[in-house]
């Protein structure tokens, strides 16, 4: 990335925004444009979550409108320092307030350990933690991903959870041509795409790790569970799967 505002970002702030503004049944019913908090996260509220940890956070608004949410709990953002620095200079010239249960904490994925950080900057490893790592793991090299992986279970308490998002085996040699693009775009922004996974290479990959995978979403699961439900003519993105696993000693 090196010292330029990371396009990724900006580019998934954009579609969200977009999507809320322009959509008449919106998914992502965020005006802020966010990540839509998923059913998971809300019912991991509800069974003791303490921390709620979100590695890549971009643009993501959600710590700046669940007010709620922060009073209860507190958010870590853990994200490149460039794009965290751009993000805080950003919010700053929208004149918004940082909540004072919000943290910020700077790493790089590719050299930092997580785990190391996040503890440097408040985060509890004995309470129940919530970790989101969605559109991160395609830019990451499956030694990178283990890595995270292993710092992770550094972190957890038992039953702490994480949601993450991964291509599976098909999605590099896919004929379909948004996913063809989207690897293109990714590549002609210096953040080139490097892992898919199959699902028995993402269950194992997580077991060395104490996750178990409790949940798993295919393109057709989300297109029938989630968009057709919500009456509009989106289409899931082809390849992309979605996880939700529990670590567990």
């Amino acid at each position: 990335m090196n010292n330029e505002v990371s396009i990724t970002a900006l580019m998934s702030s954009f579609g969200r925004a977009f999507h809320a503004e322009n959509e008449d049944h919106p998914v992502f019913a965020d005006h802020l444009a966010k990540e839509l908090m998923t059913a998971e996260e809300y019912a991991a509220v509800l069974t003791g979550t303490k921390q709620y940890v979100m590695l890549g956070a971009d643009l993501d608004t959600f710590a700046l409108r669940e007010k709620e949410f922060l009073s209860k709990h507190r958010v870590f953002e853990v994200d490149h320092p460039l794009t965290q620095k751009d993000k805080i200079e950003r919010i700053t010239r929208a004149g918004w307030t940082i909540p004072d249960n919000l943290t910020f904490v700077p790493a790089d994925f590719t050299k930092d350990n997580v785990a190391e950080r996040l503890i440097d900057g408040g985060g509890d490893a004995s309470v129940k933690t919530f970790f989101s790592w969605l559109g991160v793991t395609y830019y990451l090299s499956t030694e990178a991903i283990n890595t995270m992986l292993a710092a992770l279970s550094e972190l957890c308490a038992d039953w702490s959870s994480l949601v993450f998002d991964y291509p599976d085996e098909n999605f590099f040699d896919a004929s379909e041509k948004r996913v063809q693009n989207t690897i293109m775009m990714a590549k002609a922004g210096d953040e080139p795409m490097q892992s898919a996974f199959s699902y028995s290479e993402i269950e194992k990959l997580l077991e060395k790790h104490g996750f178990l995978i409790y949940e798993l979403l295919t393109p057709d699961d989300i297109q029938r569970d989630i968009i057709d439900k919500a009456g509009t003519d989106m289409k899931a993105f082809e390849h992309v799967n979605y996880c939700l696993a529990v670590r567990k000693n």
